[in-house]
């Protein structure tokens, strides 16, 4: 008889929902659910949502390539971008077949990813958090208001808070369920305003985490980003969840020890610094974690000679895939509250 799988959900969108997943995958024990953020309006899901009129479907896409257990070239071909082409450059090929078979299923969303889980053979399902038609908004901390989350991405701006238009979407109940019924659920690491708040600040998200008996893992990021999480520590960034959702919800917080090589660091000056961690920031401030546990490990991807041109610095899938399989394992006799 087989064993049961252990029911673990993952939040968030983008490449850190990608990695997250793209190294939990080769768990055969792991049940996996994606829900993902839905208000992305920049570049090929820009441009489809405009024209189309449809939901975004970039996060979607990237989420079920990591799923996928096809042979590497159909998920190369998913994400593949044209480079050329009047109408075409720009796009994924994924994005533009979610499109189309949302048209062939008649409209109907949860019809279209049902049909490309099976064309990528998806281990697990990827739900998107709403199916409204919503955008976000950041209200700057000198009051202005940037409308949609490619703006939000790209002003320079100190952020107060995000908020949706229409402020009150309808969160997709399977999402609700999957976090309930979940027995870890992660926070995938990402942009903590365009592709983590879009998800928790959903309707009944933020109480679902709260009240879920799973632990809630959060994986804080590598870097800190420029004006947003600027000199942002880890501590930091759970104030910032914990503030931006109006309570707390996070069990244990996992993150990186490993710096960079400084050349690598030079390159990424514009973009942002590696978030910081010392035993003094958690002694002064360790009324911030309380019941919280800390997960301190070397996760970034390690950098050799011909790559130090690239200024990309990543979560490695299968150091981060091992650390949160430790968490689930450990935790599967665990329910908050039994």
């Amino acid at each position: 008889m087989s064993q049961p799988k252990y029911q673990v959900t993952v939040l968030g969108g983008g490449t850190g929902s990608f990695t997250v997943l793209t190294g939990l995958k080769k768990y055969d024990s792991l049940d996996l659910t994606a829900i993902v953020a839905m208000t992305d309006s920049g570049g090929s899901t820009g441009i489809l949502r405009d024209q189309l009129g449809i939901l975004p479907v970039g996060d979607l896409r990237q989420c079920l390539v990591a799923l996928s257990d096809v042979p590497n070239l159909w998920r190369e071909l998913f994400n593949a971008r044209f480079e050329e082409g009047d109408g075409l450059k720009g796009h994924n090929l994924g994005n533009l077949i979610l499109a189309k078979l949302k048209d062939l299923e008649g409209g109907s969303y949860q019809r279209a990813l049902a049909n490309a889980e099976k064309l990528l053979h998806v281990r697990g399902r990827v739900l998107p958090v709403t199916f409204d038609n919503v955008h976000l908004v950041a209200e700057t901390q000198d009051g202005r208001e940037l409308y949609g989350e490619h703006l939000i991405d790209a002003k320079d701006a100190p952020l107060k808070r995000v908020f949706f238009d229409p402020k009150r979407p309808t969160t997709n109940p399977k999402a609700l369920e999957a976090i309930t019924n979940s027995h870890v659920v992660i926070l995938a690491p990402g942009d903590i305003y365009t592709s983590l708040l879009p998800t928790i600040l959903m309707p009944g998200v933020r109480e679902a985490l709260a009240e879920t008996r799973a632990p809630v893992v959060y994986v804080c990021n590598l870097m800190a980003q420029k004006n947003h999480t600027e000199d942002f520590s880890v501590v930091d960034f759970v104030d910032l969840l914990h503030k931006q959702a109006g309570q707390e919800f996070l069990d244990i917080v996992v993150y990186n020890t490993q710096q960079p090589p400084s050349r690598v660091l030079q390159k990424y000056t514009r973009e942002g610094k590696p978030v910081s961690f010392s035993s003094e920031d958690f002694g002064a401030r360790k009324q911030h974690f309380q019941g919280h546990e800390l997960l301190c490990q070397e996760l970034s991807k390690p950098v050799t000679g011909d790559q130090l041109e690239r200024t990309f610095i990543r979560h490695d899938p299968d150091k981060l895939a091992s650390v949160l399989y430790g968490l689930i394992e450990r935790n599967r006799a665990y329910r908050k509250r039994d």
